[in-house]
């Protein structure tokens, strides 16, 4: 098990030079209490999360930049 973890580890930093851990500890600091609680609440969230249904789409917001 420890030599996969090891592997595993091995993996993750040839992927990326990001220290993984250190950004999801900055994200969650500053996160804001209630957010995203729409997307647990909603229906089929639920029905995903409880295996009734095995793909959960969601699609981004699109925005544009206003030039100045």
């Amino acid at each position: 098990m420890k030599e996969q973890d090891q592997e595993n580890q091995a993996i993750i930093s040839w992927l990326s030079p990001l220290n993984f851990w250190t950004k999801q500890q900055d994200y969650l600091s500053r996160r804001q209490e209630g957010t995203g609680e729409w997307l647990l609440n909603e229906g089929r969230f639920k029905e995903w999360v409880s295996g009734s249904q095995r793909i959960l789409w969601c699609h981004g917001i699109r925005t544009s930049r206003l030039s100045a």
